[in-house]
């Protein structure tokens, strides 16, 4: 509905049926100091408009960022956004009757091909909404496998990937437990040990973990999990074994190709043929037209929503259509040998920076192997992370009171890292 004058009417009768009197009442419970607004006054041109938004936009701080904690700006080809925004990917992603729109369908086909391939695994569906849904739907398909009702997780994964799985888990009465890490930051196979029972459907291990440490202990996980469950950042995997080399049963991961405000993401979801009628969302087939000819189709749709409403598997469908499209550009325009050389240099900065950040603070984890991200320590983290923004660096997240997360990724080169040290050096000594 467009909100034009002859709709209020239509507006006033859409408020009554959800029981509010105006549309700033659907923002009541989001605190007033997390509102945002514009303060326009009176009416403009757009040539006034667009000087006065420019004025405000000139506002805002521009950072150096070292920010992580599981989301990183990487380098992606400008290729992207071109092909991406083409109209036959944009209006064609999402159809009622797919089967007409063989380009995009072979563009999905050929995004479960690479992801097949990066992660080892059989089956791959296109797509979840990003690594923690991929997280909270891998739960639920355990379940559904064995009808058991734990669910194992590790302490050194992200917040957010915490609390949306604790809420995909609660309406179907699965319990959620943490197992913990060892002075390496990785699997403490002790307290899994401890924690395994006969009501386990699933263990869930990632790599590289909330730390940013490359896991070692998936192999002792694996043989003590009834269903395993790895998350895997996959431009890691280009220098690390592959989840389906472990035996995996299921493998998820993520990636960001823009960071407005945190999105959108793209989740990854592979498992294992036998477990394919299991699986969440849809998978694109490669068959054979009435004519012989190639064709591109959608099998097991019986597992969405569109079909089987409330007794599907999962209502993430069609959505991130566009995102797996994204993803089969980004594989093809780096080919194996770029993300190869893409996943060297996120390993390199991470170990080289951690060096360097140790010589002014303490790194935990020391012997372990840095994906990207690593930890370190302070006193006061949040005094220190405010010090450094003052001199135009961000880091973070903030784990703890005393730790937090620096992010460096293949952006980052030898300038980038010299000014984040010594901004951290000034706001350390103030």
């Amino acid at each position: 509905m467009r909100n034009l004058l002859p709709n209020e009417g239509e507006k006033g009768e859409m408020l009554n049926a959800i029981g509010v009197r105006s549309v700033e009442d659907l923002f009541a419970d989001v605190p007033g100091s997390m509102r945002r607004g514009l303060s326009l006054e009176g009416s403009k041109s757009e040539t006034e408009l667009l000087k006065e938004l420019s004025s405000m936009a000139d506002k805002n701080k521009k950072t150096l960022s070292f920010l992580g904690g599981g989301i990183a700006k990487h380098y992606v080809p400008s290729a992207l956004s071109y092909l991406l925004s083409r109209s036959e990917f944009l209006t064609a992603y999402t159809p009622y009757q797919p089967e007409i729109s063989q380009g995009s369908l072979q563009a999905m086909f050929e995004y479960q091909s690479y992801v097949s391939e990066l992660y080892g695994m059989d089956v791959v569906n296109a797509s979840m909404y990003d690594m923690a849904t991929a997280l909270g739907e891998s739960c639920l398909m355990c379940h559904r496998i064995n009808g058991r009702s734990r669910f194992l997780i590790p302490t050194a994964i992200g917040e957010a990937k915490k609390a949306v799985l604790r809420n995909y888990a609660r309406g179907f009465g699965i319990s959620i437990e943490e197992y913990g890490y060892d002075e390496r930051g990785m699997a403490d196979i002790e307290d899994l040990k401890r924690k395994i029972s006969p009501e386990t459907t699933g263990v869930y291990i990632e790599t590289p973990n909330m730390f940013g440490v490359l896991e070692e202990e998936v192999e002792a996980v694996r043989d003590l999990a009834p269903l395993l469950v790895i998350g895997a950042n996959p431009l890691a995997l280009p220098v690390i074994k592959a989840p389906g080399e472990y035996g995996a049963d299921i493998a998820i991961g993520g990636m960001a190709f823009d960071l407005s405000f945190g999105g959108p993401l793209l989740g990854m979801f592979a498992c294992k043929k036998e477990h394919m009628r299991q699986m969440p969302g849809r998978i694109i087939g490669l068959t054979k037209d009435e004519d012989g000819r190639k064709a591109f189709c959608m099998i097991l749709q019986t597992r969405e929503q569109h079909i089987r409403r409330a007794r599907a598997t999962s209502n993430i469908c069609t959505n991130e259509g566009l995102l797996a499209i994204a993803g089969a550009i980004y594989f093809s325009l780096l080919g194996k040998n770029g993300m190869h050389a893409v996943a060297m240099k996120n390993v390199k900065n991470a170990m080289t920076l951690s060096k360097r950040v140790g010589e002014l603070f303490a790194v935990p984890f020391e012997g372990s192997t840095f994906f990207s991200e690593f930890v370190f320590e302070h006193e006061s983290m949040q005094n220190l992370r405010d010090g450094a923004l003052d001199y135009g660096v961000e880091f973070g997240p903030l784990l703890t009171d005393n730790r937090a997360v620096i992010c460096t990724t293949e952006l980052h080169g030898a300038e980038e890292h010299d000014r984040l040290i010594n901004a951290l050096r000034e706001a350390k000594n103030v």
